[in-house]
């Protein structure tokens, strides 16, 4: 017969074989508890133009007959339609670049709430370019949730612009870019057409006799500035504006040449009799 402490020895065994066979049992012991919370909330960017995403075919700065110092400016709201503070910069980038219109364009982004016509008064924003084809307000500015601003922009040619730019075109995009963090949204400013005048001589029509009584009509050309009047050697005989009565009475000048004049000092080929 088995003594006492043989039997207790037995009997630890079976209570450890018995844990072991249902061990997967005791290991799957678990609790949980609540964490008291408030809602979860996101924030949302969004930057608008004049109440708009985007606005396209923009008007208000086209240039369509654009000359040598001519400009075109409009004014533009930029607001923060979002929960979330923004700062936010701006660019331009234009079609056809090679023609080399873009290149020759200059900016101007100011404080006025007006515009002068088709100019901007104001100071110049801080961190803002004159030229197209990349930033043009590198230094951010700060707007508050709802908060919003005007900045003026004024696009045009210098006066001194090549005549090799005529009749070369392209569609300006201004794109205001904001960024809180690592979110960003834009809103463009497309289609702003802007096409530099071709160097279309007059259509001339002359009656009377040539040497006699010779007179010269022609119809007005889009965006001439004036009209040169040159005789048969090439000296200037009459200057006519645009806009009034187009005509050169040469009288007994055996034969002469209208050129049409754009902008500051663009002129185009001559036509005459």
């Amino acid at each position: 017969m088995p003594s006492l402490g043989v039997l207790r020895a037995i009997a630890g065994l079976a209570v450890v074989l018995l844990l072991t066979v249902d061990q997967g049992t005791w290991a799957l012991w678990s609790d949980s508890g609540t964490v008291p919370g408030g809602p979860i909330r996101t924030g949302r960017l969004d930057v608008r133009v004049n109440g708009q995403d985007a606005l396209a075919d923009y008007a208000p700065l086209d240039l369509p007959q654009l000359v040598p110092g001519q400009t075109a400016a409009a004014v533009l709201t930029v607001s923060n339609d979002g929960n979330v503070p923004l700062t936010w910069t701006a660019s331009t980038a234009g079609t056809n670049a090679g023609n080399g219109l873009l290149g020759a364009l200059i900016l101007r982004l100011t404080d006025a709430t007006s515009t002068g016509g088709s100019t901007c008064g104001g100071s110049a924003l801080p961190g803002s370019a004159t030229t197209a084809g990349g930033a043009l307000l590198a230094t951010a500015r700060t707007l508050a949730p709802g908060a919003s601003e005007q900045v003026c922009v004024q696009v045009g040619l210098p006066a001194g612009a090549s005549s090799a730019l005529a009749a070369a075109a392209t569609d300006l995009t201004i794109s205001v870019e904001a960024a809180t963090g690592s979110w960003s949204d834009t809103a463009d400013i497309a289609g702003v057409g802007l096409a530099a005048v071709p160097l279309t001589p007059p259509t001339v029509t002359c009656t009377g006799v040539l040497g006699l009584n010779l007179t010269m009509t022609w119809a007005e050309v889009p965006g001439a500035r004036e009209y040169r009047v040159f005789d048969v050697l090439g000296a200037l005989i009459q200057t006519v504006p645009a806009g009034g009565l187009l005509q050169a009475t040469l009288g007994a000048l055996t034969g002469a040449t209208v050129k049409t004049v754009f902008g500051d000092e663009w002129v185009s080929p001559g036509a005459g009799c």
